[in-house]
C-alpha cells in the first residue's frame, strides 16, 4: 500500500465518467485515516469538523452511509452529481467497489453498477487489508488516548 492513496481499480472511473446515480455515496460508512482527513482539509479548506463524525473511536466521513443526506461531498459536478472532492477522496474510496469481505478476501461490492468495469489488481487483497489494519490501529490509539 502506498501510504493513503491507494490506486485506482480502473481509470478512467466508470462512475465519475457516467455521472452515475447509483446509491453507493449513500449506502456506506466511510471511515477516514488521518491522512484523508488532512488531505480532505487541504483541497477544500474546511475544517476537518464540517466533514468528521466522531463514532466510538471511528473517523467517518459524514452523510456516507445515511441514503436521505448521503456524503457530504456528493454534489454537483458538470452536468449531474458527482464527488466533489474525486481527486482527494479517502482511501476507502479509492479501492471501491472493491471492498474486504469478512473472510479477509477482496471482492466487488454488489452495490455497484459498474463493478466489473474495475479490474482487481492482484495486490488489491493485501492492500485492502494493510488499510484496514491501519484504520483499526488508528481507532486503537485514539480509543486509548480517550480512556486516559
Amino acid at each position: 500500500m502506498t501510504g493513503s492513496m491507494l490506486p485506482m481499480a480502473a481509470e478512467p472511473v466508470p462512475c465519475v465518467e457516467e455521472r452515475c446515480p447509483a446509491p453507493c455515496c449513500d449506502l456506506h460508512e466511510v471511515p477516514l485515516l488521518d491522512a484523508d482527513i488532512e488531505r480532505l482539509v487541504g483541497a477544500t479548506s474546511l475544517p476537518a469538523e464540517s466533514f468528521v463524525e466522531a463514532s466510538d473511536g471511528w473517523r467517518l466521513l459524514r452523510g456516507a452511509g445515511v441514503a436521505d443526506d448521503g456524503c457530504v461531498f456528493k454534489g454537483d459536478v458538470g452536468d449531474g452529481k458527482g464527488c466533489t472532492v474525486h481527486k482527494a477522496r479517502p482511501a476507502a474510496c479509492r479501492t471501491y467497489p472493491l471492498v474486504l469481505a469478512d473472510d479477509g478476501h477482496a471482492r466487488r461490492d454488489e452495490h455497484c453498477p459498474h463493478t466489473h468495469a474495475f479490474v482487481a489488481p492482484p495486490e488489491i487483497g493485501a492492500d485492502l487489508r494493510a488499510l484496514q489494519a491501519r484504520l483499526e490501529s488508528e481507532r486503537g490509539r485514539r480509543v486509548e488516548e480517550t480512556a486516559r
